[in-house]
């Protein structure tokens, strides 16, 4: 197990609780789906900051072993991008069943 990570002192249990409840993934989906936000700005998120800035380097860092984040977490990211639209079918599905508009 590793200790706390980064200035807020999170343990590494903290930091996989959203990534495998894929709970961005399906915070995206609903933005796209409410068009809360413009969906090109959405998608140049998604493709510039998220996908490109942030995960694909410390996808690449966890390959090759230069990356100080824990390859771990960096799988289970992508983990929860595939799972996601799984996770948000079925969290609406649940939703409207019980009548809620979530």
């Amino acid at each position: 197990m590793i200790p706390a990570v980064g200035a807020q002192g999170r343990s590494h249990a903290d930091l996989v609780r959203p990534l495998r409840h894929r709970s961005f993934g399906v915070y995206l989906m609903k933005i796209w789906n409410r068009r809360t936000v413009p969906r090109r700005s959405l998608i140049e998120y998604v493709w510039h900051d998220w996908w490109w800035n942030w995960l694909a380097p410390r996808a690449w860092g966890s390959v090759t072993r230069q990356s100080a984040f824990a390859p771990d977490l960096v799988w289970l990211e992508l983990k929860g991008i595939l799972e996601a639209p799984m996770a948000y079918r079925k969290t609406y599905r649940q939703l409207a069943i019980r009548g809620g508009n979530g």
